[in-house]
């Protein structure tokens, strides 16, 4: 593709993607294919650690390319509320305690990523987890981009401690007021709470796997068990990092480019 042509495609990608993030909802009338993805097929992958937001930008990207977003999460509870031999093996373990095991993971991903709309084009969040699942996902669909997303700890362990939910109306708020300058190597990150409106205040309730450390247990599981991850696809080609510094809107912008950029480049 010439270099006019990528320019022009990226210039309708990224005001495209501006009057998104500045609207609550899409066009009414959504182009059936989206100019990016005609740059390179495949499925895309985020990672990251629990609140750091994939699943809020992964939903929101997808919808913005008209693709199908795949939360692993989702498709599991879902399976979980049915009614057939699976499902209850499922519960059962999951009452024990125990992890899924990794082929029934697979099976049901594998269901979800058979139906049309996800054939070509899609992003998948929560999901792998482990080399072991990372080269399965491989042996199912063609990887061609996979984000990680990052915060730095002390923002993202004040960000998940500032989550609340109203035990009324089941809306979710934060009351985090990040505000953290650059120190020791590490960026500033600027986040603004998402107070309660008027009536929900006195309601807030916190997950309690939203404690302080419970957090800090969980990230040093995730460090430990996404690094390996993280090392297969970068050298696989395909990871591209991300550094989250700010509020949705402006962050939503600049990833969106960054994702432009890499999808060009690996075209």
């Amino acid at each position: 593709m010439h270099r006019q042509t990528l320019s022009a495609v990226k210039r309708t990608f990224l005001d495209n993607a501006q009057r998104f993030v500045c609207s609550s909802a899409m066009p009414a009338q959504s182009p059936p294919s989206h100019p990016l993805l005609g740059l390179g097929g495949g499925g895309w992958v985020f990672l990251g650690p629990n609140g750091v937001g994939k699943g809020t930008y992964a939903k929101q990207i997808a919808k913005h390319l008209d693709v199908p977003h795949i939360a692993m999460g989702d498709l599991v509870r879902a399976e979980l509320e049915q009614d057939t031999s699976q499902s209850k093996k499922m519960r059962e373990l999951s009452e024990k305690g125990q992890l899924l095991p990794d082929d029934l993971i697979l099976e049901i991903l594998d269901k979800r990523l058979s139906q049309d709309d996800a054939r070509g084009h899609f992003i998948l969040d929560g999901f792998p987890r482990k080399v072991s699942q990372a080269e399965a996902l491989s042996s199912l669909v063609h990887v061609s981009m996979v984000l990680n997303m990052r915060l730095r700890e002390d923002a993202l362990v004040a960000k998940c401690t500032g989550r609340r939910l109203c035990a009324e109306c089941g809306d979710n708020f934060n009351l985090a007021d990040v505000n953290m300058p650059e120190c020791s190597g590490m960026p500033a990150v600027v986040m603004p709470p998402m107070p309660p409106p008027v009536g929900c205040e006195n309601k807030m309730r916190r997950r309690a796997d939203d404690a302080e450390e419970v957090v800090l247990r969980r990230l040093a599981i995730f460090r430990k068990e996404s690094a390996p991850v993280e090392e297969y696809y970068r050298n696989a080609g395909v990871l591209v990092d991300y550094e989250v510094l700010g509020e949705m809107d402006p962050t939503m912008t600049c990833l969106m480019d960054t994702i432009y950029d890499f999808v060009t480049a690996h075209r």
